[in-house]
């Protein structure tokens, strides 16, 4: 049953509020700044509307930031800027989780289902952290799979009621901007690109992470992953038919998804295993 019709999970009324992912509690909270600009602010948001004049600056600063990180690390890859540069992106990625809840409990937004770090996003984004503090490959691979294949379609359409300046527009963005960026500078700019297998382990990943988040929706009452119920704001899932089935048709376009992308990367490889038994063969 979607989660609408259904009570919280066994768990959630001892340990978790009770609230839906993005809705502004419109009446003060405790912890929340009395200052009556913040107050009406946080009562009162002001709607968010796709590709409004503040969502597309947003995707032109995404967009800049990452094209500055792809061609420095082509250009420099050794350079210190660049490092240190990095450094701080993957700070700003692993920090976004508590620095929202701080946020939440402040202002008086942080609601059940962000109490963990287990949407999609989030894995995405510790994902793409550790592949840039690392220099990991395996992690690097999966952060292109969940930052293109899901995250991109967050930036792009956002489950977000609130826009700016309101707190939640700054979280929601922080995340889902940085976790493009540097899915595509990892990709791209370091060629840390997926590599032989890499569908089948991203698509094993997603697999388990699904688990997880399911299990802790059926105990906590959540709605990780949209798995008990579509998301607020309009999305691609609004297309895909009713719960259960959305999820279904989810899977599918994820096998989709992941071998569009995938799909560049084994037939750069195929090109160039051809072209070195080619130049082998010559005398």
């Amino acid at each position: 049953m979607p989660a609408n019709s259904q009570g919280a999970g066994p768990i959630a009324c001892i340990i978790l509020p009770d609230a839906r992912i993005e809705k502004i509690i419109a009446h003060p909270a405790r912890g929340r700044p009395s200052l009556p600009v913040v107050n009406e602010l946080i009562s009162h948001p002001p709607a968010f509307h796709a590709f409004s004049p503040e969502h597309l600056i947003v995707l032109a600063f995404v967009a800049g930031l990452t094209s500055w990180f792809i061609i420095t690390s082509r250009r420099n890859p050794g350079g210190r800027i660049l490092r240190r540069a990095e450094l701080i992106l993957a700070m700003a990625l692993a920090l976004n989780y508590p620095a929202s809840i701080v946020i939440g409990l402040s202002f008086g937004i942080l609601q059940r289902d962000n109490w963990l770090p287990l949407h999609l996003c989030d894995a995405a984004a510790l994902t793409a952290a550790w592949a840039i503090w690392k220099k990991s490959p395996r992690a690097a691979e999966l952060a292109w799979f969940w930052g293109m294949a899901g995250t991109l379609n967050g930036l792009l359409t956002p489950n977000l009621l609130s826009g700016f300046p309101h707190p939640a527009f700054f979280c929601f963005f922080w995340l889902h901007g940085l976790v493009v960026v540097a899915s595509l500078h990892l990709a791209c700019g370091r060629r840390l690109h997926p590599q032989p297998g890499g569908f089948w382990r991203a698509l094993g990943s997603s697999q388990v992470y699904l688990v997880i988040a399911g299990l802790v929706d059926w105990l906590a009452g959540t709605n990780y992953a949209f798995l008990r119920e579509k998301p607020a704001a309009a999305s691609l899932i609004d297309h895909l038919g009713p719960w259960p089935w959305y999820i279904l048709a989810l899977e599918g376009l994820a096998v989709v998804f992941f071998l569009i992308l995938h799909l560049p990367f084994a037939l750069r490889r195929k090109i160039s295993l051809g072209s070195a038994c080619h130049n082998g063969d010559k005398p």
